[in-house]
């Protein structure tokens, strides 16, 4: 199953709240939503007399996020559950920053439950702004904040948190960032939070966020998987998108480090002034496309967030592409399931065709058998054979002379009779003749 969802409250949304959010999320079609924790403002007060033995998920209208236990700034409790005592000190979201997320614990158990009910996972983003190698304050702030990000996670029951990591130190490379992420998984188990983590590929080469540095540490711990932000991917090298093959190679490997459930952000990009812009997705060089067919093609299960400037709309629109390659995969597999179904058909035929071919030709090799068997048995032996031939010849030249000696007789008696016919005409002639010297002889005596 492929989520489509955004991040932050959508463009279109009347009311500007997170249980908003959700509702219009589902009313557009969509079924996720990345809930972002950006605008990070707190205060802190004493806690009042009637609030003792109350826990801080109890406190209304507020989102207490630690405790600082008889106001001591090295004894913090970030148990939301432990009741509150005389003289504690609460740390607690500024009104500005609950106005987009939710008034108190109370609204948030009641986000999770509607959106729970009309099936939009939630997802949350900790705040951009984390540095573990510029100094010890941005250090221990970074760490804290993430910490915070991860309580409000886990009591709106998201799916996960979206981290960035920020810088990589000029001198020690990653180290600072590897050592407060082992602080943040200690405290995770002191706090049964069980919730994964995800880490996003970044856009420059000074951020700890490359292919290769987030896969690496996906695999050195299960509890980290791989968020795929393509823009930021492009953003890199250009030149992987040339390759289907190589987007897909990534794509698998995160799919594996992910437990079979891909997080993608997708926006479209595009180059002013040789700086690379999100822009919305049908104006982008980047193209959906090629990341909605490999998806299909392999049938992930996913959630592609839209972080373009129109969120929502793009959105659906990278649901219809991905809805319109799988139209097109599902009527390529009828018809090649149709081919295949007439097949048999056509086999059995010919296994009956062949079936009767194979009769006849025992019939006829049978055949053959007995009249090869007569043929021996008739068979004369070779002299029998010559003598045979001989007499047929001699036969045959006697015939040629006797049919020779009867033209010859023939020509013969023709002959004769021509001979007797022209001695008939000599004698004609010379009696002619005869008569009239005879005639003139008489005239003469006369």
């Amino acid at each position: 199953m492929i989520r489509f969802g955004i991040t932050g409250i959508p463009l279109s949304c009347k009311g500007r709240t997170l249980l908003d959010a959700v509702v219009d999320i589902h009313s557009m079609g969509l079924s996720a939503l990345e809930v972002q924790f950006l605008r990070l403002k707190t205060d802190e007060r004493l806690i009042d007399m009637h609030e003792v033995g109350k826990s801080p998920k109890d406190l209304k209208n507020e989102i207490v996020l630690e405790v600082l236990k008889n106001g001591d700034p090295d004894n913090i409790s970030y148990d939301i559950n432990k009741p509150l005592e005389k003289d504690d000190i609460i740390k607690f979201l500024a009104p500005s920053t609950t106005v987009s997320i939710a008034s108190d614990y109370e609204e948030i158990e009641h986000i999770s439950k509607i959106s729970k009910d009309v099936d939009v996972t939630l997802h949350m983003h900790s705040p951009y702004y984390i540095s573990f190698t510029e100094s010890k304050e941005l250090y221990n702030r970074s760490i804290q904040v993430i910490k915070w990000s991860l309580i409000l996670a886990n009591a709106l029951k998201a799916e996960d948190l979206i981290i960035e990591l920020g810088m990589l130190s000029p001198t020690e490379g990653k180290k600072p960032i590897l050592k407060a992420l082992e602080e943040l998984k200690k405290w995770m188990k002191k706090m049964s939070i069980n919730i994964k983590i995800g880490v996003t590929t970044t856009p420059k080469n000074e951020l700890f966020g490359s292919i290769d540095e987030i896969f690496e540490l996906c695999e050195s711990d299960s509890i980290f998987f791989p968020v795929l932000n393509f823009s930021y991917i492009y953003a890199r090298d250009p030149e992987l998108f040339k390759s289907t093959e190589k987007i897909q190679d990534i794509i698998s490997k995160a799919y594996e480090l992910s437990m079979q459930k891909l997080y993608i952000q997708y926006s479209g990009v595009e180059m002013k002034n040789n700086e690379l812009r999100l822009t919305p997705l049908k104006r982008s060089v980047l193209k959906f496309d090629m990341i909605a067919d490999i998806l299909a093609k392999n049938n992930y299960e996913a959630t592609v967030i839209s972080t373009s400037p129109l969120l929502e709309h793009d959105a659906i629109y990278m649901k219809q592409i991905y809805e319109k390659i799988i139209a097109k995969n599902i009527e390529k597999k009828k018809a090649i399931n149709e081919h295949i179904a007439n097949k048999p058909s056509v086999n059995k035929k010919n296994k009956s065709t062949t079936k009767s071919k194979n009769k006849s030709n025992i019939s006829k090799n049978e055949n053959l058998k007995n009249a090869k068997q007569e043929k021996k048995v008739n068979i004369p032996k070779k002299k029998e054979v010559k003598e045979t031939k001989n007499i047929k010849n001699n036969n045959k030249v006697n015939d040629s002379i006797k049919a020779k000696s009867k033209e010859a007789e023939k020509n013969k008696k023709e002959i004769k009779k021509e001979n007797v016919h022209n001695k008939s005409k000599k004698n004609d002639k010379s009696k002619s003749k005869e008569k009239k010297s005879h005639k003139k002889s008489n005239e003469k005596k006369r």
